[in-house]
């Protein structure tokens, strides 16, 4: 049995489909069925039916490489998108890594003089 991550449901099956796809470009024609087989044993599982069973019963990711997030940080607004995920060791909680496209000053914070911040009264 495998230790990795998997993909859920959807992108399995899509990747079955990719893999049926590039067969029958080479001549070798297998079932769609056939291609779900394939896929989980190159996963490392026995058959489609304990894949399917081990990714299906998995919480999904919260966070995916690629997602456009929001949130604010130190009284600032941004967007940015997750360029990478870090399951921490209990495996409940993660760690993404955002790169941040636009920050937008929050405008209860002003700066003074002095270089403090307080909020506008």
């Amino acid at each position: 049995m495998t230790t990795q991550t998997l993909p859920d449901i959807a992108e399995l099956k899509a990747q079955a489909k990719r893999l049926r796809a590039a067969l029958v470009d080479d001549g070798d024609f297998i079932t769609h069925s056939e291609s779900l087989e394939l896929l989980a044993k190159q996963y490392g599982f026995r058959d489609w039916n304990t894949l399917h069973a081990r990714a299906g019963n998995r919480p999904s990711e919260p966070y995916r490489v690629g997602d456009q997030r929001s949130g604010a940080y130190l009284g600032q607004s941004f967007t940015g998108e997750i360029v990478s995920v870090k399951r921490l060791a209990n495996g409940a909680l993660y760690q993404p890594q955002i790169k941040v496209r636009k920050v937008s000053v929050n405008s209860k914070y002003i700066t003074r003089k002095r270089g403090r911040e307080s909020p506008e009264t």
